[in-house]
């Protein structure tokens, strides 16, 4: 079997832009970066909170810049990138690199993970969208609900390239110091614990899910509902659990690092993610990783990928009554947790940073094959018209403040 190329020795440079930088992507950055010079790139913008900090004890092989949108010419000039990579349609300097297409000879990837079916489309919108993709060289696609947006956006077929985008570093989760002891000790109390992971947001739908864990737990007073994340519906969901009286049932913890999940993840039974629009879901990656039984929403694109239906969890509508019988699957079958857990385990593997540095390399290299695409006229004044709309609602919305 043909090894995948080191490009790094054909000096290829690729741009990596993010909006956010966060340290599920460094991870993913450092396995891409065995085989190209990869920069990562995050403009800086007056309103945002920078949450990423470079640690000098940490020896990552990309190159994290924050800079200056003036500035970002020069780091073209300097470095001369092969390849441009874009994570997510809603990039907010998406003008500022199709201008910068237009001087240099780069080749453009947009990644997405984004399904047709994961937000009411506008046909207004979807028009934008199949300019603005006039543009694009390759299409990287999650999962074959992306992959399937992308062709109804018009990206040629030999433009897209499927798979490795919503990857996280398994091995962190796998190597986490011997935390089984944890579950075991949860079942040595005689009592079963359900994790949920996520941003306390209402697409993660975690109201439903609590009243729905209410009513459960009723019935299977063992159980215990935690609750790992922080968002904007936390004071809602506590006022909630204290409304149903469920305090001894249901424990909210708050924001967990990366560093700081594993614990979380060893000492439950059962992983939940519930929500009611959610393009992947990488927590459902990590909970895998650490040989969880998985009940995911058939609204999260990782449902696809992740749960092989009654072999390691259950794909549920995410309503009281699916979330119910997902409960009820999982309770029946609590004799094969540790099998399920293992199958998880097993295809946590091909979803891990491994896969996202293959991509990359696997992405540039497909790039060198095809004929770079011009960038449109409406193309570039579309993407300008978007970002002075966007700088105008920043404008209005601070002087609101």
């Amino acid at each position: 079997m043909r090894s995948a190329p080191n490009l790094k020795r054909r000096k290829n440079t690729v741009f990596i832009f993010v909006n956010d930088m966060n340290e599920r992507l460094e991870r993913n950055f450092n396995e891409a970066s065995k085989s190209v010079s990869l920069f990562v790139i995050q403009i800086k913008r007056e309103s945002a909170i920078i949450n990423y900090k470079i640690d000098d004890q940490k020896i990552n092989q990309f190159e994290f810049i924050l800079t200056a949108r003036k500035y970002l010419y020069k780091k073209f000039i300097i470095n001369q990138p092969s390849t441009v990579f874009i994570l997510g349609w809603n990039y907010s300097e998406l003008h500022t690199i199709l201008f910068l297409k237009t001087i240099f000879s780069f080749k453009l990837v947009v990644a997405s993970d984004s399904g047709f079916q994961d937000y009411n489309r506008s046909p207004l919108v979807e028009w934008v969208k199949k300019t603005l993709l006039k543009a694009t060289d390759i299409g990287w696609a999650a999962h074959s609900r992306a992959s399937s947006y992308f062709s109804r956006l018009l990206v040629p077929k030999n433009r897209l390239f499927v798979g490795g985008l919503d990857t996280v570093d398994v091995d962190h989760f796998i190597q986490a110091k011997n935390r089984s002891s944890d579950r075991e000790l949860i079942s040595e109390q005689g009592l079963k614990q359900l994790i949920t992971v996520c941003r306390l947001s209402p697409e993660k739908n975690l109201i439903l899910l609590v009243k729905a864990f209410s009513e459960f737990s009723r019935k299977n007073k063992e159980w215990r509902l935690l609750i790992v994340g922080d968002g904007p519906l936390r004071d809602k969901i506590e006022a909630l659990i204290c409304s149903l009286k469920i305090q001894g049932h249901v424990k909210m913890v708050g924001y967990m690092s990366i560093n700081e999940l594993p614990s979380y993840y060893y000492q439950s039974n059962v992983f939940i993610l519930a929500s009611t629009r959610d393009s992947w879901g990488v927590v459902v990656n990590e909970a895998a990783a650490c040989s969880l039984p998985l009940l995911v929403s058939n609204r999260a694109g990782s449902s696809d990928e992740l749960v092989r239906e009654g072999e390691n969890g259950f794909v549920f509508e995410p309503d009281k009554q699916g979330i119910l019988n997902a409960l009820e699957k999982i309770e029946n079958r609590s004799e094969d947790w540790s099998e399920m857990g293992r199958i998880s385990r097993t295809l946590s593997l091909e979803h891990g940073s491994e896969q996202y540095g293959k991509a990359v390399v696997q992405i540039v290299e497909k790039a060198m094959g095809l004929k770079r695409r011009k960038v449109p006229v409406s193309s570039l004044f579309l993407a300008f018209a978007i970002a002075a709309k966007r700088r105008v609602s920043e404008i209005l919305s601070s002087h609101r403040s």
